[in-house]
């Protein structure tokens, strides 16, 4: 009896969120913001250690959407994709080798057209526009031995690229969660993340 009136009240919560859901209206204005794992990848291709650099990175975005249709929305978001770092030696050589350190930080704005297929409590929907990924790096290059000598560059490029993402959504009334992947498809290595967040429609 116990399993059955638990059962029974399980089933009227569902009920109730579900009417909740329904009743709330998800078209309009939205914020949100997101945080998550980002691959920074260099973007520059003069540095040898810098060139294949792809390292993971904590990321956050923020963002405000507009849902004028239940199938159709459009987004702006700015992304901190994070700074990355990694160390390596590069060669050995008689009395000592070569240090290599890299960092990298990524940012991005980008403009977004999305589609949503309603489901219920839920939201499927695909985004795609354009990002204007902002990539600094630096390299020291550190020889350790005979002879010493130390060599330092620097990158600070700006590239716009086409950029897609695809995700869901479950829906709360006004407040929803999301999980996303989004990438930047720059024509050099391409960034990419993955992130939970939450809006707020008005």
């Amino acid at each position: 009896m116990q399993k059955v009136r638990s059962i029974a009240t399980l089933c009227l919560c569902a009920c109730c969120l579900s009417g909740a859901a329904r009743a709330a209206d998800p078209l309009g204005v939205y914020i949100g913001a997101a945080v998550g794992q980002a691959d920074v990848r260099s973007e520059d291709h003069d540095f040898s250690a810098a060139h294949d650099f792809n390292e993971e990175s904590l990321c956050w975005k923020a963002f405000v959407g507009v849902r004028p249709l239940a199938f159709l929305g459009a987004e702006v978001a700015y992304m901190d994709l994070g700074n990355a770092h990694r160390g390596r030696v590069d060669s050995v050589y008689p009395g000592g080798y070569l240090y290599t350190a890299v960092n990298a930080k990524q940012t991005a704005t980008s403009v977004f057209g999305v589609i949503y297929l309603p489901e219920g409590l839920m939201d499927l929907y695909g985004k795609v526009g354009l990002a204007r990924l902002h990539s600094e790096g630096s390299q020291v290059a550190e020889a350790q031995g005979l002879p010493a000598a130390t060599l330092s560059f620097h990158q600070d490029e700006w590239t716009t690229a086409p950029a897609y993402g695809l995700g869901w959504q479950l829906r709360f009334g006004a407040l929803a969660a999301r999980l996303e992947y989004e990438r930047v498809a720059t024509t050099g290595p391409q960034p990419d993340f993955v992130s939970i967040g939450a809006t707020w429609n008005f």
